[in-house]
């Protein structure tokens, strides 16, 4: 499907969006509407969470928001296992320098590529 500058294509998504899937949208060459319908926000008792963890091996990601709340909170910049390439952006424009994407944007595909990296290690 083509859209063109006549097309208007409607986004109800989260309050602050990933930039690159504005940015995306509007390469299209549609005109985009982003409507915000929802806010995703951190519990307020995750910054003590963070603050008991022991050393771990590996953090997964399964968005980009979930990557900038554990920043925010002070979770600790390790190995990476992401759900896919925005979460991954968001954890490399972070500080996470050793980040793999999953196989396949899914739980299953999380599982396996920490299979893979268990296998590896």
């Amino acid at each position: 499907m083509l859209l063109s500058s006549g097309d208007l294509v409607c986004f109800p998504g989260p309050t602050h969006p990933v930039p690159a899937t504005i940015e995306a949208l509007r390469n299209s060459g549609a005109r985009v509407r982003h409507i915000p319908v929802y806010e995703t926000i951190s519990p307020p008792e995750l910054p003590a969470q963070v603050s008991e963890l022991t050393p771990f091996d590996l953090v997964i990601f399964a968005s980009p928001s979930a990557v900038v709340h554990w920043i925010e909170a002070g979770g600790p910049v390790g190995r990476v296992v992401s759900i896919g390439p925005t979460t991954t952006q968001a954890a490399l424009n972070l500080g996470f320098s050793e980040v793999v994407n999953a196989g396949a944007a899914s739980a299953e595909g999380i599982v396996q590529r920490i299979l893979g990296w268990a296998s590896a290690n």
